[in-house]
């Protein structure tokens, strides 16, 4: 605890109006301040006045947790050496109370010195009891293999509590998976985020939530947690995981691109310069409390990470500029508008009428995800999004199983096949299903072929259908005569219109479309994290 009356001890130490003006801050307020702080910026307030040190000292004695990270050196930059930064946090976890238990840890890898490195702290940390804790290499020039048994390192260890793992930028063998599955018994939540996996097999039976993001798998990769009840799966490289063992699943979001699924793809991250991570804030508002409120949109991120650092799309960012702006109307509201294809890309994605253009359509190929559709058939709310022509969920849907208990679902372009018959495949196989998103493709020059007569199905507890698409997309109102054509009126269909006002790589249109492509994903991941 902090020292009563810590406010009147001491007196400026700088003869200038600032800290006196600081003086004047209640010590809750000057608090908070200090936790926004990276510690080696915090640590140089004591400067400022004799308050401020002892309160720095004060809080970070009994701090629950802590942000360490400093990105490595190796890539050049302003940055101190990692001696002196190794020394630092040397000395600023010998000021901690060694009798009060860590609850997280942030921090970057870093080489090895004398006064010790990432795998130090990562033990120290798992030795005070930390129930989270987060390591990322993206700053580093290669993908750095830590040593993971520092996420295991305690004399006894029944004494471990780690319970959350997030690893970026980082490889992770046979051996680490093993480790973190059979040597963390409480672990529930398990990120791995631009990671190269060189193991076959995530194995736990303690994992409740696991969040798989623009990450290279090897051939024949699965998981296997029987008790998992959130996964996220977000643009695989090189194989899709096999789902297995699966049966208390109850939210799922698959994001696939067979781009990224191609032998001769090249998958490198353009690396961020930010050392500091958009979260902060939600990091530390709840500083000293069990649970940390740290989730953002995983389909965001996975399109940031895709779309501007994995992936190679196409040159186009010319196209037709809306007089509209962005709005939310029902469909009664828009149906006796212009009612004709209009093509608003002067180039684009080249798609052809059977869905494949140039994407990856070698069948031959085992591109993994075998079983996928039927590991999740106990979900009651799945988010399948990828592109037209998708490989492996067009070959899943052959063997499409009952969702008897999938009450919302998200679907991207690839079901919507000449004919309709992949969408009404996945909603008749859905009766209870009472919300359905369907996000459209932004960039294309024209669908054609499309004739969904003959393509019916059953859905009778439909309660909503939400349509996200560009302004004057056409494919608008043919959906429209396919659902109204199925029983499911225009009164129930909300349309999310997006205005063609930015670039298609990252303009803000494209953004508001992976905003809303998220939605259902943010949500239920959030509602379901291990402690919730």
């Amino acid at each position: 605890m902090l020292p009563k009356g810590a406010a009147a001890q001491g007196t400026s130490r700088g003869g200038g109006g600032g800290a006196g003006r600081l003086n004047g801050l209640p010590d809750r307020v000057l608090i908070r301040v200090l936790w926004h702080l990276k510690p080696w910026k915090a640590a140089r307030t004591s400067l400022l006045s004799r308050r401020l040190s002892v309160l720095w000292a004060s809080s970070f004695a009994t701090a629950l947790r802590l942000d360490i990270r400093q990105p490595c050196a190796c890539r050049g930059g302003d940055l101190p050496p990692a001696e002196a930064f190794a020394d630092f946090v040397k000395h600023l976890l010998l000021r901690r109370n060694p009798f009060v238990l860590l609850d997280a840890i942030r921090l970057c890898w870093s080489h090895p010195t004398r006064d010790g490195d990432a795998d130090t702290w990562v033990a120290y940390a798992v030795r005070h009891g930390a129930k989270e804790v987060e390591l990322s290499g993206e700053h580093h020039v290669e993908y750095p293999r830590p040593d993971y048994s520092s996420f295991v390192s305690c004399e006894n260890p029944g004494n471990i509590r780690l319970k959350i793992v997030k690893l970026i930028h980082v490889r992770l063998d046979g051996v680490t998976l093993t480790q973190l599955s059979s040597g963390c018994k409480l672990l529930e939540e398990l990120e791995l985020r631009d990671c190269t996996v060189e193991g076959n097999e995530i194995q736990s039976t303690s994992l409740k939530c696991l969040n798989m993001i623009s990450c290279k798998f090897a051939d024949g990769f699965r998981v296997s947690s029987p008790n998992l009840v959130s996964l996220r799966c977000i643009r695989p490289f090189g194989y899709v995981p096999m789902i297995q063992n699966v049966g208390f699943l109850v939210a799922a979001t698959i994001v696939l691109d067979d781009r990224c699924l191609r032998s001769d793809h090249h998958w490198a991250q353009k690396q961020d310069d930010k050392d500091e991570s958009d979260h902060d804030d939600d990091y530390f508002a709840l500083a000293g409390s069990e649970n940390s409120d740290d989730n953002s949109s995983a389909y965001a991120a996975a399109q940031d990470s895709g779309d501007s650092k994995h992936n190679e799309f196409d040159d186009s960012d010319a196209y037709y500029d809306s007089e509209w702006s962005d709005r939310t109307v029902w469909y009664s509201d828009i149906a006796d508008e212009q009612k004709k294809p209009y093509m608003y890309l002067i180039k684009g994605n080249n798609r052809s009428a059977d869905g494949h253009g140039d994407e990856c359509s070698e069948s031959s190929i085992d591109f993994g995800g075998s079983g996928m559709l039927s590991s999740l058939s106990n979900v009651k709310t799945m988010d399948l999004l990828a592109h037209p022509g998708e490989v492996v969920l067009k070959r899943e849907l052959q063997s499409c199983p009952d969702f008897k208990n999938l009450k919302t679902l998200s679907v991207g372009e690839w079901c919507l096949t000449p004919q309709l018959d992949a969408l009404a495949t996945i909603l008749g196989r859905s009766p209870n299903l009472e919300k359905l998103s369907l996000h459209l493709d932004m960039a294309f020059n024209s669908r054609t072929g499309i004739n969904p007569r003959g393509s019916s199905f059953s859905c009778s507890n439909l309660k909503m259908v939400e349509i996200t698409c560009c302004n004057r997309d056409f494919m608008v109102h043919i959906l429209a005569k396919f659902f109204g054509a199925n029983g499911i009126p225009r009164e129930k269909i909300l349309v999310r219109l997006i205005a063609n006002t930015g670039n298609v790589k990252g303009g803000a249109g494209f953004q508001e479309k992976r905003k809303a492509e998220s939605d259902a994903e943010n949500r239920d991941a959030k509602q379901m994290k291990p402690g919730n």
